[in-house]
């Protein structure tokens, strides 16, 4: 991907040529290239490329859900129907309300292709963490913990076979 920096999906630092992140040393995620702002990405329409991405909904087959294990929201069920998905308070696609430290726009639930599914932290004040560990972006894999605020969300992830 031209103009584009690999990143940790851990901690969002730069990875070495190895693909390790010396800053936390992991090397447990795949690593995935996300473009960097200011790094001549020339993505002008990135912007409107995401919004593009909303409208698209999940390839055949696909079902996604994120089930809300701790949290005000302990109980609840949230169907991705859609390949990009915003998680916050307020007019979002997954709302998050009941918690006070969720960000209006937290983060984001993204499908690219037919085996990539990424969370995107979207510069929330709390973070957003997967596993225990706080990310800026990380591949997700069926069965992987997402906090943002003091909501705890388990992702399922079911593809065809």
């Amino acid at each position: 991907m031209t103009g584009a920096t690999n990143r940790c999906p851990a901690c969002g630092g730069p990875l070495d040529a190895g693909g390790r992140c010396p800053a936390c040393g992991d090397v447990s995620r795949k690593t995935v290239a996300i473009p960097v702002p200011g790094e001549g990405s020339g993505l002008g329409g990135a912007e409107a490329a995401h919004g593009d991405l909303a409208r698209v909904e999940l390839p055949e087959g696909w079902e996604i859900s994120l089930d809300v294990t701790a949290g005000p929201l302990a109980g609840r069920s949230f169907r991705v129907t859609r390949s990009r998905v915003i998680l916050g308070r307020g007019n979002v696609d997954i709302p998050l309300d009941e918690d006070p430290r969720v960000s209006r726009r937290h983060a984001s639930l993204e499908v690219y292709g037919a085996n990539c599914v990424l969370v995107k932290d979207l510069g929330s004040t709390n973070g957003t963490w997967v596993g225990g560990r706080r990310i800026t972006s990380c591949d997700l894999q069926d069965g992987d913990e997402i906090r943002v605020g003091d909501t705890v969300l388990v992702v399922t992830i079911a593809t065809p076979p």
